[in-house]
């Protein structure tokens, strides 16, 4: 669950970048099909971009840790540690349920809105003009598109007023509809960050500025196109997830068609993704630290048929385990917040470090978890209690081959936060 919330607030951050940078250098500027562009493309690279991870390696050499005589190669993590007062998961439980609730909503309103239009649509009489699919209907509603349909109320349709048309016909053409349920969709799983409201408010106005150019490029006088809006801009549609022809910014529609269109050298603007694109691959890098040891070795077990137990060098392995996208200490970190201080053992002031050993088999699941090293009964049950319930990993590779690798992990509970 940590992971996952970790996930949402790099999205958050990268789609919040991408959108300031995208109001501080493009907004205002008459390249429409390029905006378009540029704020699909930071909706759906936000989502992506944490999911690329560049792992960097790096050789060290391998440390071995002595003791009571025991020599443990796969002690080189960092041991997961448990204090006096390991807090509970309720708030990452807590945080989830909200943020899933909010998603639900927003998933819900966007199909809402989708049955609401296909209802108005379904009841309609439908035509063939201009090649689209206009939808005349009897109740009095504001033009809009969905998809490849118009639809106009039987007011607007026999006025003859062919720039409304026109109009949602570019809509179509264009294919804003698409664009806009992608991005309704995803704004469901970033529902908590307003830069993605925001964000889908641009799009839509791109959307009209270019519809726009597409009836003006048929050489439609602009003064009276524009007498045709501010006449028709008298209601507002109650469908959020079509186009509609009465969009909510008309000032900015006429103030935009009045623009000189912006040179070639101004929309190389948008390279501005690439530098931000290398940022967060950069940011989102992990290294991974591979052993250089001799002596070090891990038992492992190959499955060829039947099962046989061999030791081979720890460098062998062509892919190490994986554990959530990490090495063995994103496990530690894992181990770490799931540990719980045995009453027992804190009121008897034990303290110490439990070794144990667990097996990532072939398939992933973790198996085998025993003490090699142990402590006392509550801080070894304790700590194979927390390792045994690791969720499957990704097994480490030799020659391409799923490979069984047994695992020796520290855990240390430590009293220092206990109150005198």
């Amino acid at each position: 669950m940590f992971a996952f919330i970790v996930y949402e607030l790099k999205v958050a951050v990268i789609l919040t970048t991408f959108y300031l940078c995208f109001k501080l250098l493009l907004s205002k500027e008459k390249l429409h099909r390029v905006n378009r562009m540029v704020l699909i493309a930071s909706s759906v690279l936000s989502f992506i971009l944490p999911l690329c991870i560049i792992t960097v390696h790096k050789t060290i050499p391998m440390p071995e840790m002595v003791e009571n005589g025991l020599i443990s190669a796969g002690d080189a993590q960092a041991p997961a540690t448990a204090t006096e007062a390991a807090g509970g998961l309720s708030w990452e439980a807590a945080i989830i349920a909200l943020y899933l609730l909010g998603v639900a909503a927003v998933l819900v309103s966007i199909a809402a809105g989708v049955s609401r239009v296909m209802k108005v649509i379904r009841n309609g009489k439908k035509m063939q003009m201009y090649g689209c699919e206009v939808v005349v209907c009897e109740k009095d509603v504001p033009p809009f598109s969905w998809m490849h349909w118009i639809v106009m109320s039987r007011t607007d349709f026999e006025s003859g007023n062919r720039h409304v048309l026109e109009h949602e016909k570019a809509h179509v053409s264009l294919g804003h509809s698409k664009d806009v349920l992608l991005v309704d969709i995803l704004s469901a799983f970033q529902w908590f960050n307003p830069a993605i409201w925001l964000l889908k408010g641009d799009l839509r106005a791109v959307h009209e500025y270019e519809a726009d150019d597409a009836v003006l490029s048929q050489g439609v006088n602009i003064k009276e196109y524009q007498y045709s809006l501010i006449r028709k801009a008298v209601a507002a549609s109650g469908y959020s997830i079509t186009n509609n022809f009465n969009h909510s910014m008309l000032k900015s529609r006429i103030g935009m068609m009045s623009k000189p269109k912006a040179s070639v050298a101004k929309g190389l603007k948008a390279i501005y993704l690439l530098p931000l694109l290398g940022c967060a691959l950069a940011l989102n890098a992990k290294t991974v630290f591979d052993y250089d040891s001799d002596a070090a070795s891990m038992e492992t077990v190959m499955e060829t048929g039947e099962i046989n137990e061999v030791s081979v060098d720890f460098t062998k392995l062509d892919k190490v385990p994986e554990f959530e996208g990490g090495d063995a200490n994103t496990f530690s970190f894992w181990v770490n917040r799931r540990l719980r201080y045995p009453e027992s053992a804190k009121a008897a002031g034990v303290t110490g470090r439990v070794v144990v050993r667990f097996k990532v088999n072939s398939d992933g699941r973790v198996s085998d978890v025993s003490v090699l090293h142990g402590v006392c009964d509550a801080l070894d049950e304790e700590a194979v209690r927390v390792v045994g319930s690791s969720p499957d990993w990704t097994p480490g590779e030799i020659e391409g081959k799923p490979t069984a690798t047994t695992f020796t992990f520290p855990v240390i509970f430590a009293l220092r936060n206990v109150e005198k």
